[in-house]
């Protein structure tokens, strides 16, 4: 779970380099993101942690990395 700043723009990226979300969270700020531990593509399985997750709001940008998929993050 992520909370962030009201209408601040949310972009996911995994390890692999591959967006994997982009969105915005709830009136509360609040945004689940299912994450997994490996990508798979076809008969290749490669491991998608870190995530780096972007945050783009009215207070600038921030930057974090999400080494686990089962993190909670506030960003508020």
């Amino acid at each position: 779970e992520l909370r962030v700043p009201d209408g601040a723009a949310v972009t996911v990226i995994a390890a692999t380099g591959r967006q994997v979300f982009t969105g915005t969270g709830d009136a509360e700020g609040r945004l689940r993101i299912p994450l997994t531990h490996y990508c798979q593509e076809g008969e290749k399985r490669t491991l998608c942690v870190p995530y780096q997750v972007l945050i783009e709001g009215s207070e600038g940008r921030q930057d974090r990395e999400i080494t686990t998929p089962m993190a909670r993050l506030d960003f508020r």
